[in-house]
Order: structure tokens, then C-alpha cells, then sequence
């Protein structure tokens, strides 16, 4: 057995003791389960995101169609099943709204909540970046978005509701479509 065999049969007991070490702590290896429900079968691909009550998440719906999100989040109390729902509420109460992205899907397994979207290419705040390198910038067509923006907050006023998180990049732009996203920190 040469040096670089015996290094990896080395490493190789070495992650063994250590998953053992890990599971007799109550730690164990997961493989993110797929999400079912709603008449949807999405296979996670990978993690997008992490926030401070949220997980975005890639997801593959199958049947050829396109590369879909999920939002999961978790109610470890009443309060924050509240809060899940109120979200929830929003988005069919804007459903209408053509700058708001569009609510696919709600699945609930036990307290975990799981809201399907459209994926979209990317937010705004990446978007603002690559137009540092152009030389010129449409106006007309940035105004159309801010409009678009400043449509979909007016209607959530008119519900009595403040977004409270309105930033770039919680905007999602697609070719020239923009929706607002994350209606989690609204509040009345």
C-alpha cells in the first residue's frame, strides 16, 4: 500500500468513528426528504437560502416542467403558525397583483409549511450590481419597475398590512418581469 492509500483508509476509519460519535450524540446525517403534497412530488435539489425563520430551497417538480422554490418554514408555536398563515393570506389576498410573486402551492407536513413559486432568474440587488459595468441604463424601463413596485405596496396598504422588508433583494426579476416577495415581517 502506498503513502496516498494509506492516508485515505486512514481518513476513511476516521469519518466512520466520527458519524458513530455523531450519532451516539443524537446528531445524525440527513438527506433532505422530498416534499409531497398538494398533488405535487418536489425533489429537493439543493438550498438556496437560509434565514432567520425561512429556508429557500430549489426544488424539482418532475414531469419536465421547470426548476421550481419552496419556502419552508416551521411553526414550533401558535404564534409562528399565525404569523406562516398571515403570509399565506397575503399572497392569495395579491394574487392578482402582476408585481407580486404568485403563491403555486401551500403543503403542511406536521409543522413544517412549505410554499411553492416560480423560480425566478434573479433579485434585484443582484440585478442593481451588473448595472455598475453598463454605460447606459433605460430609464423608462427602471421607472416601469419602481411603478410596479410602488403598485404592489399600495395594495398591501390597502389591506392595512406593511411589507416592513422591502429591499432589493427581496424583488425577483425575470427578463423584464419583477415581483415583490416575502410578506413574513408584514404586519397590520
Amino acid at each position: 500500500m502506498n503513502m496516498f492509500g494509506f492516508l485515505e483508509d486512514h481518513l476513511n476509519k476516521i469519518k466512520v468513528n466520527l458519524k458513530k460519535e455523531w450519532q451516539g450524540m443524537g446528531c445524525v446525517q440527513s438527506k433532505i426528504p422530498d416534499i409531497k403534497g398538494e398533488g405535487y412530488h418536489l425533489k429537493v435539489k439543493k438550498t438556496v437560502a437560509v434565514g432567520g425563520s425561512a429556508k429557500i430551497m430549489e426544488v424539482d417538480p418532475g414531469g419536465g416542467k421547470e426548476t421550481m422554490i419552496v419556502k419552508k418554514m416551521v411553526a414550533f408555536s401558535k404564534r409562528e403558525e399565525e404569523r406562516i398563515l398571515q403570509e399565506i393570506d397575503l399572497y392569495k389576498k395579491l394574487e392578482n397583483n402582476k408585481f407580486v410573486i404568485d403563491l403555486e402551492a401551500h403543503i403542511v407536513e406536521d409543522i413544517n409549511h412549505y410554499l411553492l413559486f416560480k423560480r425566478y432568474s434573479t433579485n434585484f440587488l443582484d440585478y442593481l450590481e451588473t448595472l455598475k459595468t453598463r454605460t447606459t441604463v433605460d430609464e423608462l424601463k427602471h421607472l416601469k419597475y419602481f411603478s410596479g413596485i410602488v403598485l404592489a405596496i399600495e395594495e398591501l396598504h390597502s389591506f392595512e398590512y406593511a411589507h416592513l422588508d422591502i429591499k432589493p433583494a427581496n424583488i425577483l426579476k425575470s427578463g423584464d418581469e419583477i415581483r415583490m416577495i416575502d410578506f413574513g415581517s408584514a404586519t397590520k
